[in-house]
């Protein structure tokens, strides 16, 4: 949830990292690379990275394609409306 925030971003990273996985796979935002904010967010753990596979796929079908020759099912949830 709002990766292209850089201290999200870190904490997602950090995460993946603390519970052992060895894979991150991220699809960036759609806007052009020359208009995302760029730079580390100050007072934010960045090491993670460096012990993680980061992946980057231009788009959602790409991630899908490459983790279904890999071998992965992927599977979703999608949340009940709040008609309610």
């Amino acid at each position: 949830e709002s990766l292209e925030d850089r201290t999200n971003r870190a904490a997602i990273l950090r995460s993946a990292e603390g519970l052992g996985l060895l894979h991150v796979h991220e699809i960036p935002r759609e806007e052009p690379t020359s208009q995302r904010r760029g730079g580390r967010a100050r007072g934010v753990a960045h090491a993670g990275e460096k012990w993680l596979c980061l992946h980057m796929h231009n788009t959602a079908v790409d991630c899908a394609h490459e983790l279904h020759e890999q071998g992965f099912r992927l599977l979703a949830a999608v949340p009940p409306t709040s008609d309610r």
